[in-house]
């Protein structure tokens, strides 16, 4: 009888090894590629002068102080030093910039108040400086933070020279208005110094506001309202004005 052979049947051992090692690679890759999808899906960071503005304020927040560089700054926020550049040339131009968005968030607000375009000037000067109370509530603790050592802002407040200007500048509008509606009396060279006799009184009023501690500023409110009335009475007429427009009345008509 004829030897039979058996032959064990070649496994497919290799070849499924082989085939493992190339899915893994598959899933791997199909992984990363997944991965760089998900990545390039993400919003790409875009610096702006808010963003600036915004980590300014943190900065001060978390430290106590204001950053001493451009470098230290945008080294706390982990950016180059040259993408500061793009939005301003100094750190004073940045802190600048956030009072004056505080005026102008003040000044948008009482232009979408339609009540607000029928007061007359003293009712308009109020309307302002409550609102603007309401604007600083927010950043308060930065308020206090610029105001000092001593707590006082003065006409030497550089971080305040932007805000200023466009005080100025709507104090200007505030008096004309007055003039017009005769709660403000014209007087040679002086009313065109009014618009500077409000900005003292704004300093006042930021001062007060800073050092007051009653429920809800309500001596805030109640000093607002005094010296408002008081700017009103220096800048309206009075028996002097009166007197002396009796005096030039009859020099110029030589009746004594």
């Amino acid at each position: 009888m004829a030897e039979t052979k058996t032959t064990t049947p070649r496994t497919n051992k290799g070849k499924s090894k082989s085939t493992s090692k190339a899915n893994s690679t598959a899933s791997k890759k199909a992984k990363a590629e997944k991965t760089v999808k998900v990545v390039e899906q993400e919003p790409s960071f875009e610096l702006s002068a808010k963003y600036l503005k915004d980590r300014f304020l943190d900065h001060i927040a978390e430290n106590k102080r204001r950053p001493s560089s451009i470098h230290m700054f945008m080294k706390y926020l982990g950016l180059p030093n040259k993408e500061f550049y793009n939005f301003y040339s100094s750190l004073s131009r940045l802190e600048n910039d956030i009072w004056k968005d505080i005026l102008t968030k003040t000044l948008k607000r009482l232009d979408a108040d339609p009540s607000y375009a029928e007061f007359v000037a003293q009712e308009k000067l109020l309307a302002f400086y409550f609102t603007l109370m309401e604007e600083l509530t927010p950043l308060r603790s930065y308020v206090i933070f610029a105001s000092g050592p001593f707590g006082t802002y003065t006409v030497a407040s550089s971080h305040l020279d932007a805000f200023r200007e466009l005080f100025l500048d709507y104090a200007t509008g505030v008096i004309e208005i007055g003039i017009q509606t005769e709660e403000v009396y014209e007087r040679p060279y002086i009313t065109s110094k009014y618009n500077l006799g409000l900005w003292t009184q704004m300093l006042f009023v930021l001062n007060f506001w800073v050092k007051d501690e009653s429920t809800d500023m309500q001596k805030t409110d109640e000093a607002i309202e005094k010296v408002v009335d008081l700017s009103f009475d220096l800048m309206g007429k009075t028996p002097l004005d009166t007197l002396m427009d009796f005096g030039q009345f009859v020099i110029k008509n030589r009746f004594l």
